[in-house]
């Protein structure tokens, strides 16, 4: 973007840097483009791009500007795209992994079993009794 656009001698374009995207923007002095940074939620890898990538589930970004999107850790979940955080498993229950996608990826944490027929109802195991994840 430069103010004065009157003159073009010695104008260039340049594409806009990874985690933005190009829009016009027209005013009194013609058309030009802008480089804005990607909103949470979304990103963009490369640069001379349009528009944002939103990210999937299992992943996040919750700063303006980012190339990439970031997966969820451990013991925290998304099930949406375009998200700026992730979702935590209910009490007492993680994930086996990063990026997990629904709250069914969520299990009793280690030392603890699944007591319920459907859903989630963790309970310690007994002394001597050793329990899966």
């Amino acid at each position: 973007f430069v103010e004065d656009r009157t003159d073009s001698t010695g104008l260039s374009c340049r594409a806009c840097e990874p985690g933005t995207f190009s829009v016009e923007l027209h005013d009194d002095k013609g058309l030009t483009h802008v480089c804005k940074p990607c909103p949470p939620g979304s990103i963009q890898p490369s640069g001379a791009a349009t528009s944002c990538d939103p990210c999937h589930a299992g992943e996040y970004q919750d700063a303006f500007g980012q190339p990439s999107c970031i997966r969820c850790q451990q013991g925290r979940y998304q099930n949406s795209g375009e998200q700026r955080s992730c979702k935590m498993c209910p009490n007492a229950t993680t994930t086996l992994g990063f990026g997990s996608i629904s709250i069914e990826d969520c299990g009793c944490e280690t030392g603890n079993i699944n007591m319920a027929s459907e859903g989630l109802q963790c309970v310690a195991c007994g002394e001597g009794i050793v329990c899966p994840f």
